[in-house]
């Protein structure tokens, strides 16, 4: 409703579909052996309804605020060096956002763009591959290659991508 979402009011609901009809499973199917879901969003360090600034500076008309960092199921990080004059923001040191992932086995990351304004790749940055196997509105992906890199996936877009020989138990920085 309105501009809840960009405010933070957002979340995951993941519907599984019904074994197939020789009771084979997306599991199987897809062979992974857990999932995890992952909200990336981008970031803006103030509330919608913040527009004084922004909209006043003539260099600015008729453009939205562009986001200030991103978040992954709803932890970020953000470079206070990086702050504006047009964003009053009161910066704290935070950890950058890991996600952990079995190492060893086959992950099926469903991701989601919950997001208001930006497109976001996929990329891996320590060994792994991905594979696409389904996009939006759950359209299966046939033959898609393995790749160190997926995108980009647009506001209220999601993609799930099967992460394999994951080594490490710790991702971090998913860009």
């Amino acid at each position: 409703s309105a501009v809840k979402r960009a405010d933070g009011l957002y979340g995951g609901l993941v519907v599984h579909k019904p074994a197939g009809q020789d009771k084979t499973t997306d599991m199987q199917t897809h062979t992974y052996e857990s999932e995890k879901l992952l909200m990336v969003s981008d970031w803006h360090h103030w509330n919608s309804t913040f527009t004084q600034g922004w909209y006043a500076d003539p260099d600015h008309f008729g453009r939205e605020p562009p986001p200030e960092s991103i978040i992954i199921n709803g932890q970020g990080s953000f470079n206070c060096s990086r702050s504006t004059r047009y964003v009053p923001t009161e910066c704290i040191d935070t950890k950058k956002p890991a996600v952990h992932l079995p190492g060893g086995k086959s992950v099926r990351l469903r991701v989601i763009n919950t997001g208001t304004d930006a497109g976001y790749s996929l990329q891996l940055k320590q060994g792994g591959s991905l594979r696409l196997i389904t996009v939006d509105g759950g359209s299966v992906v046939d033959r898609a290659p393995l790749s160190a890199a997926v995108g980009v996936l647009y506001p209220g877009e999601r993609m799930d991508v099967i992460l394999e020989d994951t080594k490490d138990s710790k991702r971090e920085d998913a860009e």
